[in-house]
Formats: C-alpha cells, sequence, structure tokens
C-alpha cells in the first residue's frame, strides 16, 4: 500500500512538470459556468441577466436529440422540438449569450425513449448509430465555428458506445477538429472517465460530477469533504497523467434530504431540505474548486420559464434558493 501510494505521489509530481498551461499564461482560466435549459421560447438578456449577477461567466446551451432503442437512429432538429433544442434557436441563443457577455460550452445531449440510460445503450446494429450521430455533431460543430462557440462537448454519457467503438470516437474527433477551431471535451459520468480512452485528444477531461458520497441523509460538512478525498485525489492523477485540466461538465445536487447518497437521481420522491443542497455545494467547491488541475464546470441547470410540471423546490436549480449565495461567493472570487 505504502509503495502504490508512493509511486502515485511521484507520478503526480513529475506530470505537474508538464500539464498544459491554458494560453500559455500557468493558469488555468476558470470555467464558472451554468447549464441553461433548452426551452420553448428565445432566450433574451432579462433571462440571462441573473446569471451574471452569481459571477458566472459562461453557459452550457444543449441542442437535444432523441432516440428510440429499437431503431438505433439519432433524430435531431425537428419542427416537434422546442425551439431551445433546434439549429436556429440555438444559433439565435448563442448570440444573445456573447452580446451578453457569456462564453458558450455547446453540448450536444442525446435521449433514448421509454426511459433508457444513454450510457447502457447498443443498438442493434452500429452502423445507423454513428451515421446519424455524426451528422448531429457535425452539424452543431459546424454551427459552433460559424459562432464562434468557445467549447464543444462530442457527446454525454455514451459509456457503452465509448467502450465498444474506440476507432469511430477517435475518428469523429478529427472529423470535428477539421471544421472546429475551438476548444473540445466529452461528458463522461463519474463511473466512466477513468475508462475513456481518447482524453489525449481533447482540451478538457470531461466529467459529470454526480460522485455519491454518503449513504446517509444530512451529512456534516465535514463528512462531505472528507468523502470528495480519495475522488479528488484520482481526478488529480488522471488530469496529470494525461496532461490535461478537469472540468465537471455538469455538476449539482437537488434540494432534498438524501442529494448527497446518489445525487444523479432525479426523479426520487424525496423531502425538501434546502440546507442540504447549499451544504453539498460547499462542500464541493472548498474541496475542488481551487485545486490547479480543476477548469471549472457547469452547474445543473437553470431553468428559463416556469413550467407547470415542474416542483422546483426539490429539483437541481438553485433559482430563489439559499444555494444561490454560495454559488455566487465561489464565481465572484474569479
Amino acid at each position: 500500500m505504502f509503495r502504490n501510494n508512493y509511486f502515485l505521489v511521484l507520478l503526480i509530481a513529475l506530470a505537474q512538470c508538464t500539464i498544459k498551461a491554458e494560453e500559455g499564461s500557468g493558469k488555468i482560466e476558470k470555467i464558472d459556468g451554468i447549464s441553461v435549459e433548452a426551452s420553448r421560447q428565445l432566450i433574451d438578456s432579462t433571462d440571462l441577466r441573473p446569471i451574471s449577477d452569481l459571477g458566472a461567466k459562461w453557459v452550457a446551451l444543449m441542442p437535444y436529440a432523441f432516440i428510440r432503442k429499437e431503431e438505433g437512429v439519432v433524430h435531431f432538429n425537428s419542427p416537434r422540438q422546442w425551439v431551445g433544442e433546434r439549429v436556429e434557436g440555438i444559433q439565435k441563443d448563442i448570440e444573445t449569450c456573447h452580446e451578453q457577455g457569456l462564453k458558450v460550452m455547446l453540448k450536444p445531449h442525446v435521449w433514448v425513449s421509454r426511459g433508457g440510460y444513454t450510457g447502457d445503450y447498443i443498438p442493434e446494429t452500429w452502423d445507423s448509430l454513428e451515421i446519424s450521430y455524426s451528422s448531429y455533431i457535425i452539424t452543431f460543430a459546424k454551427l459552433a465555428q460559424k459562432n464562434k462557440v468557445e467549447l464543444f462537448c462530442m457527446g454525454t454519457e455514451w459509456r457503452r458506445f465509448v467502450k465498444e467503438r474506440p476507432k469511430y470516437w477517435n475518428s469523429l474527433i478529427d472529423s470535428v477538429r477539421k471544421i472546429y477551431s475551438g476548444k473540445l471535451t466529452y461528458a463522461a459520468n463519474w463511473d466512466e472517465y477513468k475508462e475513456t480512452p481518447f482524453w489525449n485528444k481533447l482540451d478538457y477531461i470531461g466529467v459529470n460530477a454526480y460522485f455519491p458520497l454518503t449513504e446517509v441523509a444530512n451529512p456534516t460538512n465535514e463528512a462531505l469533504e472528507k468523502a470528495w478525498m480519495p475522488i479528488s485525489n484520482n481526478l488529480e492523477a488522471i488530469s496529470y497523467t494525461v496532461g490535461k485540466p478537469v472540468l465537471f461538465t455538469e455538476y449539482g445536487y437537488r434540494s432534498v434530504e438524501g442529494t448527497t447518497i446518489e445525487p444523479w437521481e432525479s426523479y426520487t420522491d424525496l423531502q425538501e431540505s434546502m440546507a442540504e443542497q447549499q451544504n453539498a455545494l460547499s462542500s464541493l467547491y472548498a474541496s475542488v474548486w481551487n485545486k490547479k488541475w480543476m477548469a471549472g464546470g457547469f452547474l445543473w441547470k437553470w431553468h428559463i420559464q416556469e413550467s407547470k410540471w415542474e416542483n422546483r423546490n426539490v429539483d437541481y436549480t438553485p433559482q430563489d434558493k439559499p444555494a444561490l449565495k454560495v454559488i455566487k461567493k465561489w464565481y465572484g472570487e474569479d
């Protein structure tokens, strides 16, 4: 055990000498970001002011696509989709964000029908998925280039797809590099990032950071920060091994009791707890936000308009909640 720890420390120490410095300055520019929902209407400047007031400098925009389990074809830019999910709407939303001084990560998401999880999805044939997914990604990579989008995400939580088809993903990254000159990442789930094989071809190690931290509700901040220690060490190790900073492509907690037990669970019926959301975010920031290997992240998520189907009191959003103070404290420091 001692010998293993010794070599891990030695590896990190040596790799610190070679990790890329953002823009050659020796300091990674912190990405203080907010994930903005794809909405039924276009974003306007009044929607973005509260985000800027938090100290956020980035937003993630998500042009959604859909796939039927039995079909294996990615459908996107359909007239049936909300304007905030389609090409025309995304372009206008990018323009609005840039006009308000916000940088943009364009982050395509694919939903699998009937409750399927993207990370477990395997089609009957790979060809149909690969052809349609390439069309989806290349379409929005071209849009990103046209609109000078600062960061483009190649995909979100495709664990099995990435594992089974690494040559395809390497080729897709090369294709995107030919048409898009900005920074690239991929959003790996928290249990996937260690096995993602192409980090060396990207600019950031993207992680959807819904790490399980506790087994009980109402943990202390001390317990949460202790739980973050091995996670932080693992993230640090992969950052210095690959020579790329880590970016939390998603992070966040619902305002419910037990939010740190399984942070990815968005539909469980749990009791409201503003304090647990606030404490969970405080512990995350205190544990990793100022680390040298940490590029920042995008908080999940910000709603643009009211919905009668949502109960925001137990949702991930920090809007109108005590957690806003925590976010503003950390985002406002940079």
